[in-house]
């Protein structure tokens, strides 16, 4: 079994983009995605959760690119959101990436297991601001 972690640049030494495990299949972990700059790490977007959601995706399709895979290969999506009442701009950006949305239309009893959470400590660790 091989394992490795990829890492951005901004965040190489907080921790890694992604875990790969490499037995019999292969396993990717992506960490956390938020509307950080990959470069610097400030946030982009504030106060607009439907573009930090496409932002996030972007970000997470390019991880899963990396590694030969794509958001049709997704089983399992949890997201935190600082604000409950952003959950169906959060929903409506999910729903309109298109990879995903072919995986969902070609398999629909395969489609990524989804869930959506309020963080209610992410307001405090992003200094009070709302993403």
């Amino acid at each position: 079994m091989g394992t490795a972690n990829v890492y951005g640049k901004w965040s190489k030494d907080l921790f890694a983009d992604a875990a790969i495990v490499d037995s019999p299949g292969r396993l990717i972990f992506v960490a956390g995605m938020a509307a950080e700059d990959p470069a610097d790490g400030h946030i982009h977007h504030r106060g607009d959760c439907a573009a930090q959601t496409r932002m996030a995706y972007d970000k997470i399709k390019a991880i899963l690119a990396a590694q030969g895979a794509d958001l049709s290969h997704v089983v399992r999506i949890v997201a935190y959101l600082t604000d409950m009442r952003d959950k169906n701009a959060y929903e409506s950006e999910q729903r309109l990436k298109q990879q995903l949305q072919r995986a969902v239309a070609a398999y629909p009893a395969q489609h990524p297991q989804r869930l959506a959470l309020q963080g209610p400590e992410l307001p405090k660790l992003t200094g009070g601001a709302k993403y």
